[in-house]
């Protein structure tokens, strides 16, 4: 209960004393101190009262990071340093460059899909993973000098991919998300500190699953393939960052991964997808294929054209291997363990030009130069929990697999993404397994 003793204590009094709890509490009103690492306060914040967790009045804020980093990147055995040295024991020497022992950031949940990108401005990037049993993404800001910091959580709906990318107009990167649970796109508006400015949803009554982002004309633009209906639907992004009415494109049954690149030089980006489904009769020419639909000069897409790859095509990565101008394609075919290389005829079909053994049922493909000769080398996940290299060659063809050393590879390789993130001249390897993400330092000679 108040006092009415207080009324009588002179008003020139209270100025100071108030001045001086102002000082204290860093919480007078117009007077906003700066935001803590990995964004403002959630909800039940002083002066900020609970709106529930993960509301949108916080951006979908669920958990606030502690402020705590992970394990850092380790000092190599073989040297004085990192940088110059490439150890015998615990790491994998790829020619004059490898990768240290992995380093666990263990997150838990459900995790299916990474991203990378500089959500601070400050050059170096973050990760981003979305966790579906979790139903958050978890953002891990880079704190430099080879230590990432423990996530903060953002409220999602059983999120199935992502991708980073300006799509509001400004100079922050965004994060767009397609959402298992109730058939949505989900929106995370970046401030451009790692955290995010509100939540917005784009409905699309399908199941999503793999998820790409470009720009054509001035108009970023977004596709996604349709697993229940057999689709890959492409939508306009608003001013705001939303997305507009979808136009949908028939694919065939089991459409697993897709990409967006120009197959056939005309200037206009196309889209490829893979079908993983079995063939039941040799008649059937859409099964166990790549499938590309040329984009047209009004800014649609014809149908697909396909070409037979056999097996199960699942994973897919774009590059130009040989000495046309011509993009080609990589495929990762799981049930015989291998990869494929299918170059480019310039009209959306492909010629089958080589197959590597590789991982067990390889499903994630990633290109990286490894061992710095300018050269795209490739990086193989599987299901089977196995990470390999197979080191490019000039002409487009790749050397034999090294196996890459992991630790606890559990609930197999969801996703696989390379940044230099600490800024020393040589990329580093990310890998996401079910339960969090293996980092790989790099280090070379």
């Amino acid at each position: 209960m108040s006092s009415t003793r207080n009324s009588t204590v002179p008003t020139l009094l209270m100025v100071p004393l108030l001045s001086a709890l102002c000082l204290l509490l860093v919480a007078c009103p117009g007077n906003p101190g700066p935001p803590p690492l990995g964004g403002n306060p959630g909800p039940g914040s002083p002066g900020n009262p609970d709106p529930g967790p993960g509301s949108d009045a916080d951006g979908g804020l669920v958990q606030a990071s502690d402020g705590g980093t992970f394990d850092a990147k380790p000092s190599c055995t073989g040297g004085s340093s990192c940088q110059g040295s490439c150890p015998d024991g615990g790491a994998v020497c790829l020619g004059n460059c490898g990768f240290l022992p992995p380093v666990r950031y263990a997150l838990g949940g459900d995790q299916v899909d990474l991203a990378v990108g500089d959500l601070q401005n400050d050059g170096f990037d973050e990760l981003v993973t979305a966790d579906t049993g979790g139903k958050v993404i978890s953002v891990l800001l880079n704190r430099r000098q080879g230590l990432f910091q423990t996530p903060s959580l953002w409220r999602a709906e059983q999120p199935t991919s992502m991708a980073l990318a300006k799509l509001d107009g400004n100079e922050s990167l965004d994060v767009l998300t397609t959402n298992g649970g109730n058939s949505t796109f989900g929106l995370y508006r970046g401030r451009g500190d790692g955290s995010f400015e509100r939540l917005l949803s784009s409905p699309s009554a399908a199941l999503l699953r793999d998820l790409k982002v470009w720009e054509e004309n001035g108009t970023r633009r977004v596709a996604a393939i349709k697993a229940d209906t057999q689709e890959v639907s492409v939508f306009a992004v608003n001013g705001d960052g939303s997305l507009g009415t979808a136009t949908s494109y028939l694919a065939s049954p089991e459409p697993r991964a897709l990409v967006v690149t120009d197959f056939n030089g005309d200037g206009r980006p196309d889209l490829a997808v893979a079908h993983a489904t079995t063939c039941a009769s040799t008649q059937d020419t859409t099964c166990e294929s790549v499938g590309v639909l040329l984009g047209q000069s009004d800014g649609t897409f014809a149908a697909q054209r396909f070409t037979q790859t056999g097996g199960t095509p699942i994973g897919l990565v774009a590059a130009r291997l040989d000495l046309d101008a011509l993009p080609d394609l990589i495929v990762a075919d799981s049930r015989r363990h291998q990869v494929l290389v299918l170059l480019a005829r310039g009209d959306g079909s492909f010629v089958v030009q080589a197959s590597y053994p590789t991982v067990r049922s390889p499903t994630r493909l990633l290109l990286m130069d490894v061992n710095r000769d300018s050269v795209p080398d490739l990086v193989v996940g599987s299901l089977g929990n196995e990470v390999g290299v197979l080191l490019g060659q000039p002409g487009g063809t790749f050397a034999p697999q090294v196996a890459l050393s992991a630790s606890n590879l559990e609930a197999g390789i969801r996703a696989l993404a390379s940044s230099d993130f600490d800024k020393d001249g040589v990329n580093d390897l990310a890998v996401l397994t079910g339960t969090g993400v293996q980092m790989l330092w790099g280090i070379c000679r």
